[in-house]
């Protein structure tokens, strides 16, 4: 045998060397091989991948076992994979998420809090790493996130109705605050700020306090004003520019 040459175990002919080097990598059989391998399975493919899909349905608990294998020994390049998809298909991760989520509701919301109940320490931690960090970046999504879920829990706790159509969202509350920032009793202009001392700092207040946080019931104040017409049950908005309290935290 020439020394030139190398036997492929796969048509057992000899062949040079370069012949096993293809897609920038050396293998072990030829590149022959190779193109009949491919022409082969670009002939059965609709048959193979539909057998593929069998064996994985009737092998599910193998399936699952070899994927957890293969992540615990891989978990980085897992990992990077699965970023790089996500950031190239963004749209349809989204999109799939969603409609998965709709098709199994249920089992979505108990793997939640069986992953939550294990994993309780780490997932305060996240929330705290990210709503610290969402402080900074984004405080007046923050702001607006909070006030639509603190004021959906009080209205449903005192039995206030609403609808969602009718109900403050990010939208309209976005929508407000850029077309007047300021007080709508004082008029000093809205903090972000996230200082419990700072009482220029904005929160969302109702005209009418037996009505829940509707959009035509709603106007931004200072926290001052906001505590100061809750406790004074003052009607005539007038009257807040006269009187000076602290608000209660």
């Amino acid at each position: 045998m020439d020394l030139r040459t190398k036997k492929c175990p796969s048509c057992k002919t000899l062949r040079f060397p370069t012949q096993f080097i293809y897609k920038n990598k050396e293998h072990k059989t030829c590149d022959n091989c190779a193109e009949q391998r491919k022409k082969s399975y670009e002939k059965y493919k609709e048959k193979s991948q539909q057998s593929s899909k069998n064996w994985k349905k009737n092998n599910q608990d193998k399936v699952k076992e070899h994927r957890h294998k293969y992540y615990k020994n891989n978990t980085e390049k897992c990992i990077d994979v699965s970023k790089e998809y996500y950031k190239n298909n963004t749209e349809k991760c989204l999109e799939d998420s969603k409609e998965y989520y709709k098709n199994n509701t249920e089992k979505c919301i108990e793997y939640s809090k069986e992953w939550y109940i294990n994993n309780t320490e780490k997932c305060i931690e996240y929330s705290k790493e990210s709503y610290d960090k969402n402080k900074q970046n984004e405080p007046l999504k923050v702001k607006f996130q909070y006030m639509i879920y603190n004021s959906k829990n009080k209205d449903t706790f005192k039995n206030r109705p609403f609808t969602i159509e009718e109900y403050i969202d990010m939208d309209f509350l976005t929508e407000l605050f850029m077309s007047n920032n300021n007080c709508f009793y004082c008029n000093c202009i809205l903090s972000l700020d996230f200082d419990r001392n700072n009482y220029n700092r904005i929160s969302i207040q109702r005209h009418d306090n037996s009505i829940a946080h509707i959009k035509s019931n709603c106007c931004f104040s200072c926290i001052s004003c906001n505590c100061i017409k809750h406790r004074e049950h003052i009607d005539n908005y007038e009257q807040l520019e006269t009187i000076h309290i602290e608000p209660i935290f």
